[in-house]
């Protein structure tokens, strides 16, 4: 399944399974994945302004081509796969989540 171009609120995603989506070129306010199971799931193109969620399993999650603005819990996309530029903008709250201080 594909949305393409959609501008989407609050999407609840709590518990639910997604398999083969791709969000291209989609404006998600909000996105809630936890207790969810991802797999093969991209974001091309789109802009995530806040995803929150626990205890997300994730399989083959591609969110190199999305513009992440926050970040509620990053243990929600742990598996995701991202890019330099995503590492480098949550890199303050990865150091926050390992107990690092950053001066």
């Amino acid at each position: 399944m594909e949305f393409i171009g959609m501008k989407l609120g609050f999407v609840n995603l709590r518990a639910s399974v997604l398999t083969d989506v791709v969000f291209r070129d989609c404006v998600i306010d909000e996105v809630d994945i936890a207790d969810a199971r991802l797999q093969r799931v991209a974001f091309p193109g789109s802009t995530i302004r806040e995803v929150a969620g626990a205890d997300t399993r994730i399989e083959d999650v591609d969110l190199r081509g999305a513009d992440l603005d926050r970040v509620e819990r990053l243990d929600g996309l742990r598996g995701a796969t991202i890019g330099g530029e995503q590492l480098y903008t949550l890199a303050p709250l990865l150091a926050a989540q390992a107990g690092y201080r950053v001066e």
